[in-house]
């Protein structure tokens, strides 16, 4: 196990350079929390990690950041279930907002941007079109959730995602390994040592 007087502390494996590598399990001083693989001392492959304040990120995880497939949960109910490019929600994905909203489509830097589908749930409305920077733009379509036409209706303000989730921290460095005690070669005997020696008298 190894703990400092930051409180930090990892119980899991190691590599041969003392990196944490491998499965394993951290406690950070403010509280939160992570358990699963490790690559070289970074969080690498699947892991989850739980924030103090109530958020939670499950997935994949590339050089100590959230990348690949992961689903993240926010303190107000919010969750995101798609795609992530170091540490940000890029890609394709699903956003469950906290007022029953839904967008599931295209992502990038955190932001809806591409081609995507946003539910009105209190409206009873869809849109569905371009986005750009967050907002609908270019050629799209609002219609009724069960597909009928919308006429003239004007879809709401969306939801507006949480700002962005908080940072994870960084793993410290693994303490130094033990000095190893260098082996000292016992003293070589002298072949001569315990053999008699004799003179030759003129």
């Amino acid at each position: 196990m190894e703990s400092g007087a930051t409180e930090y502390k990892y119980t899991g494996s190691y590599n041969d350079k003392n990196q944490r590598h491998g499965s394993g399990q951290a406690t950070f001083a403010n509280g939160d929390f992570y358990e699963g693989e490790y690559e070289n001392g970074k969080r690498h492959g699947h892991g989850t990690y739980k924030f103090s304040k109530g958020a939670m990120y499950d997935g994949a995880w590339k050089d100590g950041k959230k990348h690949g497939k992961g689903v993240f949960t926010y303190p107000d109910g919010s969750k995101y279930d798609g795609d992530w490019v170091d540490d940000m929600r890029s890609g394709s994905g699903k956003y469950y907002y906290a007022n029953g909203d839904t967008y599931e489509g295209d992502w990038n830097r955190h932001l809806r941007h591409g081609q995507g589908t946003y539910i009105y749930l209190q409206a009873g409305l869809m849109y569905t079109g371009g986005w750009v920077n967050g907002k609908r733009d270019g050629t799209g379509k609002i219609t009724r959730i069960g597909g009928e036409d919308a006429g003239p209706a004007t879809a709401p303000p969306e939801a507006q995602s949480p700002p962005p989730e908080p940072v994870t921290k960084t793993e410290p460095p693994p303490p130094p390994p033990p000095p190893v005690e260098e082996k000292k070669e016992p003293p070589k005997e002298d072949p001569e040592k315990g053999k008699s020696k004799c003179c030759t008298i003129l």
